[in-house]
Formats: C-alpha cells, structure tokens, sequence
C-alpha cells in the first residue's frame, strides 16, 4: 500500500512535469511565431505601395517625379535612381533607363525595394521582349519603318558616337546598327541595318530593298513555276551563323560546311534549305573556285524575299561597293 502511494506520487510529480515542459514549448513556439511573424510583416509591401510605384514603370522619370512628390534623394552612380524611403525603413529605388531613351525622355525602368541592404522585391520594364536574330531575318521588309520595329521589339538598345550618334540592336554579342548618316527619323524606312560584331571588326550588312536587286523577280518566279526542289531535307543551324560567316569563305568552304547543295538554278546559284528558309549564293560562286562569298540572298519557304547579306565591304577605298548583282 505505501508502495503504491509512493509510486502514484511519483506518476503525479512526472505528470506535473511534463504539463510544464509542454506549456513551456507551446510558449517558445508562439514566441517564434510572433517573431517569424514581426519579421515578415518588416518586409510586408502592401498593395497600395507597389500600385503607387510599380504602375509607373515605363513613364517619363519628370512625371514620374512629379507624381510621387518630394522626398527622395538622388543618386548617379554606375545607374540614375531616385530613392524613396517608406515609414517602414524600406528603401524603394527608382532606376533611370539608360541615355539611348533619350528619343522620348528618359524613363522609370526598375523599381527596387531593399531593407537593411537587402533586395526583396525586384520589378522591370519588359522592353525588346521581341528582340532575336530571326526577327532580323523574317520581319522586316523594304517599306519597313523605324516606328514598326520599335512597335514590335522596342527601342533601341544603346548608341555610340558623339555628334553622329549612330543607334543599334544588341542581340547575340552582334549590333544592328542603323544606317543614315546624319540621322534617322522614326518614319524613315529601314532598308538596311549594318551589323558588327562584338570585336567590331567584323562588319556585313542585312539588306531589305529587294527592288534594288536584280535576282529578285527572277528568283520568285522560280519558285511560282516550281522549278526549287521544294522536298530536300532541311539543314539545321542557329541563325547566327548566317552572321559568322565572311567575304573569305569558297565554294569549297561551305560544302565542307553544309555538304553539297540541295539545287542550282540556270542562272548557275546553288542554294540549301537551312532552317526555314532558301538560301541562294551568288552567280559564280560554285564554278570558280576562287570566288569569295560577297553576300548570300535568303527566301522563304514559299519564295518570299526576306533579305540579302553583304559580307563584302561596303566600301573600298572610299567607293560605295553594294552588290546589287
């Protein structure tokens, strides 16, 4: 009986007990919660904030500024940004597009929201969602303007020069640069980009005036009197190849590169089926063989002209030298 006393004390003792450390637990865990929870809510951006900053992106910095009011500090570091600071402690920068808006004023690309240093809400303009090699090659044509490419991939991507400020794409480590020599308007046609690569030694153009080039009626007529093999099987390159290629290239080089040609035409132009394209090279290429790869016409599937690619210089001592066939 006194045994079974002791022992009932004993289960009542370690009973007690484990309520404590239970309740002690449940406390700590609350304890984190809270503090989890304070923490969070130090990072929180409410709705009403980001609609105040982010539904400004892609407006002029002066309304921008204008706005939003007063209050910010000015940095012009590697990046223009104006930087707000919220009742929080949150750091909300404001980042200037770069010079080559200029066209338009410079504008709110990136808004940035920091605490303590630390980036936690990071919002861009979405700008050259279009931009790739084949638009270069599928979109534009001879009465293509400036306005219609800054529709469809958006504005510039830089600018060099002082002066004459000569205005480009940057895609795939290659410029597009245009080509008016003392300035372009947004309503010109583009005719022509000259491309560099990033050694800016490499230079070719891509030309659109299919008018201004002799093969073109003939080449399409082809095509309408079914007279391209239409079934051979299609090479598979990346686009930029088209670029990489240059004026010392031979017959004998691009056989080496793509094997024997899928036809020839009666005027003697071998052409491959790359990609999704028709790809024609010049008149003597193939029966001299040391004839260099000046340029190379390039066709849709269905015989339209997309473009021409100069690999010749464009100049040769100080003459124009466009090869119109």
């Amino acid at each position: 009986m006194i045994w079974n006393f002791i022992k009932s004390g004993k289960n009542n003792y370690l009973n007690k007990k484990n309520i404590k450390i239970i309740s002690l637990g449940v406390l700590l865990v609350l304890f984190i919660a809270i503090l989890v929870y304070k923490k969070n809510n130090m990072y929180e951006i409410d709705d009403s904030t980001k609609h105040r900053f982010e539904s400004m992106i892609g407006e002029p910095i002066c309304e921008v500024i204008l706005v939003l009011g007063e209050g910010y500090k000015y940095e012009d570091s590697e990046h223009s940004k104006f930087v707000y600071v919220l009742e929080n402690g949150i750091e909300v920068e404001l980042m200037v597009l770069p010079a080559h808006y200029l066209d338009y004023g410079p504008k709110l690309g990136e808004v940035v929201y920091k605490k303590n240093g630390k980036v936690i809400r990071d919002v861009r303009m979405e700008t050259n969602k279009n931009l790739s090699l084949e638009y270069f090659i599928d979109n534009i044509r001879y009465d293509t303007t400036f306005t219609d490419v800054k529709r469809e991939i958006g504005d510039f991507t830089g600018s060099t020069g002082s002066g004459i400020i000569r205005w480009y794409y940057e895609i795939e480590g290659l410029a597009f640069f245009e080509t008016y020599t003392f300035g372009y308007s947004d309503e010109n046609p583009v005719f022509m980009f000259r491309v560099e690569d990033n050694s800016g030694n490499n230079e070719r153009l891509i030309m659109y005036m299919e008018d201004e080039f002799n093969s073109t009626k003939y080449i399409k007529k082809l095509f309408i009197d079914k007279k391209i093999v239409l079934n051979a099987k299609k090479i598979k390159i990346q686009t930029r190849q088209f670029f990489e290629l240059n004026d010392e290239y031979t017959y004998a080089d691009i056989v080496n590169l793509y094997g024997e040609p899928h036809g020839i035409t009666d005027n003697n132009r071998v052409y491959y089926h790359i990609n999704s394209y028709y790809v024609f090279f010049p008149g003597n290429f193939s029966s001299d063989s040391e004839a260099k790869l000046n340029y190379l016409d390039i066709y849709s599937e269905n015989g339209m002209f997309k473009c021409r690619i100069q690999y010749a210089p464009e100049y040769i001592n100080g003459v124009l030298n466009i090869f119109y066939d």
